[in-house]
């Protein structure tokens, strides 16, 4: 189902699915057992500033935005209501989810956020595999997708994760 054909019940689909993913977002750092890297990175940020998680989300969403114009990536109404409907939506989730909570509790928050996140994600994808880019699509330099391309994929996944704990402790306060 394209867009064209119904344009509202995509653009709702979109905005709950973006909101669900922003609720699953304060669950996972309200549980403080695991966050994806771009939490990780929020997180971090957070800690210098006076800015909200969702605020820096934000920030950090637009200063990106211009980094994929030279890969011929374009900016559409979902990547713009991804950067807005993700801040408020893990900002709102951070202020009623309680801070200070026992190991059962936060096991709870992250397996529902792990849940959540996983169905926000089929909320606002396109349905029955519709033709459309996905995300990190065009992205790709190599258009095959043999075995030979997965060290291409996880390369960064591996570099990136590394350092983490050497930044944790010169940047722990």
């Amino acid at each position: 189902m394209p867009l064209v054909e119904h344009p509202l019940r995509r653009l709702v689909q979109l905005l709950a699915g973006l909101a669900l993913y922003g609720f699953s977002l304060s669950l996972l750092v309200r549980g403080a057992l695991g966050v994806n890297p771009w939490s990780v990175l929020y997180e971090g940020l957070q800690r210098h500033s006076s800015l909200s998680f969702g605020a820096i989300s934000a920030v950090v969403g637009v200063v990106v935005l211009p980094a994929w114009l030279p890969l011929r990536q374009r900016p559409t109404l979902g990547t713009f209501a991804n950067v807005a409907v993700l801040a408020c939506s893990s900002d709102l989730g951070l202020a009623l989810i309680p801070q200070d909570l026992g190991l059962p509790a936060r096991i709870g928050l992250l397996l529902t956020g792990i849940l959540l996140n996983g169905f926000s994600v089929a909320v606002s994808a396109r349905p029955h595999g519709a033709g459309g880019r996905r995300p990190g699509r065009g992205l790709d330099p190599r258009r095959d997708r043999g075995p030979r391309h997965r060290p291409l994929r996880l390369g960064p996944e591996y570099r990136y994760s590394g350092p983490g704990p050497v930044f944790e402790e010169c940047w722990s306060p």
